[in-house]
């Protein structure tokens, strides 16, 4: 009863929220996650074809976190949450509560021994012309630096005339990296050499920075410590 209650004002307050943001506020958004091909829905940036049986893990963390939700209405919910890569949603602990990506401005993860706290935004807020609906994750040591992570389906490669490749399908979690230039997000390159030379003019002194700091290019909190140093430093 819980979560029909919450889905049902969701549903009916969301409709005037999202006209503002050129987001569908359906039920069709909210239930058929997966298939954001047509009738004006944004796509999920995971993609695990139906009907496939592959053994995967689709939550961001094995055990839910204490997370404080910001709806796009304006209420706040507190609880233990997981946040589910595939189908972009918050998913509560007791199972009583499933909130879809189309309902929630932000939300944020309490840090633990073992993780440091978390905020994640609604993309289509922050992005409003990206491609992908869902969350992506803010970073504290820069504003024009965000974490995208999803699920990806790779298929099986084995091959029986050479007895080589995967013999099963698999699903991977992955994550980009984005900058944000103008009013645009341009993805970051995750090689090192790419990821120095995209910033150009300041590879060379950005090297050196990241080397003297011991800052590591897939870090995401290090990324964002580099954009503010090219920020500071840039004129």
């Amino acid at each position: 009863m819980r979560i029909i209650c919450l889905l049902l004002l969701s549903f009916l307050s969301f409709e005037i929220s999202a006209q503002s943001f050129g987001m569908s506020g359906t039920s069709e958004v909210a239930f058929n996650l997966r298939d954001g091909s047509s009738n004006n829905r944004s796509n999920i940036r995971s993609r695990i074809p139906l009907g496939k049986k592959v053994d995967f893990e689709r939550y961001m963390n094995e055990t839910p976190r204490k997370t404080t939700i910001v709806l796009i209405k304006g209420d706040t919910i507190y609880g233990d949450y997981m946040y589910n890569m595939e189908n972009e949603t918050l998913e509560s602990a007791d199972g009583d509560s499933l909130i879809a990506w189309n309902f929630i401005a932000t939300f944020s993860f309490k840090a633990t021994a073992d993780e440091p706290a978390q905020k994640f935004s609604n993309m289509k807020l922050v992005w409003p012309d990206s491609e992908y609906g869902g969350f992506i994750r803010d970073v504290y040591t820069s504003e024009y630096v965000k974490v995208k992570y999803y699920l990806e389906y790779i298929p099986a490669t084995w091959d029986p005339s050479t007895q080589m490749g995967d013999r099963n399908d698999k699903v991977v979690a992955k994550s980009d990296f984005y900058l944000k230039t103008g009013n645009d997000w341009k993805e970051i390159p995750s090689g090192k050499t790419a990821f120095f030379d995209f910033f150009g003019a300041y590879s060379e002194p950005l090297r050196k920075y990241a080397r003297k700091n011991r800052l590591k290019h897939r870090e995401p909190e290090d990324i964002g410590k580099m954009v503010t140093w090219i920020t500071k430093n840039g004129n």
